[in-house]
């Protein structure tokens, strides 16, 4: 039966890392049979921050043996922000019990306007367990 995993995300700009207020992070679920289902859509607080968001995982037991298939499971992150680069997260891997944090930097399309209809993708590499 299936326990929660979380997940909390951060956003900024710069390397100064100075918060996004009011970024929209969807969350989508991959589905076995490649489709997806949304789980949440939130908006970044004054402090760049989402979360934590309770995310359905396999049970914590799957992750302690080797040979198990995806103890874990896998959510797509798109951050999105008017006058800033939009970003896909693919591959979030959460596991039940834990919370995960993911800090993203998003760039100011005034640094690169040719990119304003672009999405820039983030891959992560599955866990060998």
């Amino acid at each position: 039966m299936p326990t929660n995993g979380y997940l909390k995300v951060r956003v900024f700009t710069s390397e100064a890392q100075i918060p996004i207020d009011g970024a929209s992070v969807t969350i989508t679920q991959v589905l076995p049979d490649g489709g997806s289902r949304l789980i949440a859509v939130r908006l970044t607080d004054e402090s760049g921050l989402v979360g934590p968001i309770a995310i359905p995982a396999p049970e914590r037991a799957d992750s302690q043996s080797a040979g198990k298939k995806n103890p874990f499971t896998d959510v797509d992150l798109l951050i999105d922000m008017n006058q800033y680069e939009r970003v896909l997260i693919e591959n979030v891997q959460i596991f039940a019990g834990e919370q995960s944090e993911l800090n993203q930097e998003l760039i100011p399309l005034s640094e690169y306007p040719e990119f304003w209809n672009e999405t820039e993708l983030i891959r992560i590499s599955p866990q060998e367990l």
